[in-house]
């Protein structure tokens, strides 16, 4: 049976033939165009830190403290979402220590407004001054 494997052509579009499996790396990377996929690899393929894949907005207002630091353990990135005014700030950190900010809502005094974050699996990430909603992406 080795023999007759030898011999068989590489399996392509227009020819059968032999093929290989991809692995779940391939299948996520997406630039492999040889190797085939099983249901499972894709399946796995999709387990992927891809944002809003299989998941839902879930609010998280009574659980989330203003001004204190939450860490992304999802092992994917991460959808945060806030409303408020008067100078609300949706930051996300590397290393909890230096800040970045994703979203501004207001200048004192004014109407409140909205804003969305990305945060990477394992930074930090907070909304800073009276929030009015704080809602997160998670796995449905």
């Amino acid at each position: 049976e080795t023999d007759s494997i030898a011999t068989t052509p590489s399996a392509t579009e227009t020819v059968a033939g032999k093929a290989k499996i991809a692995t779940t790396e391939i299948a996520q990377a997406g630039t492999n165009d040889t190797d085939f996929l099983t249901a499972k690899k894709l399946r796995d393929a999709f387990k992927s830190p891809l944002l809003g894949l299989n998941q839902k907005w879930v609010n998280k207002k009574t659980s989330r403290v203003a001004n204190t630091n939450y860490q992304n353990n999802t092992g994917k990135n991460l959808y945060f979402a806030g409303s408020g005014a008067n100078e609300v700030s949706g930051q996300v950190s590397q290393d909890g220590v230096t800040w970045v900010v994703q979203f501004y809502l207001g200048r004192s005094g004014t109407v409140s407004g909205g804003g969305v974050g990305i945060v990477p699996s394992q930074w930090f990430y907070r909304i800073n001054g009276g929030f009015l909603a704080w809602w997160e992406m998670e796995d449905v």
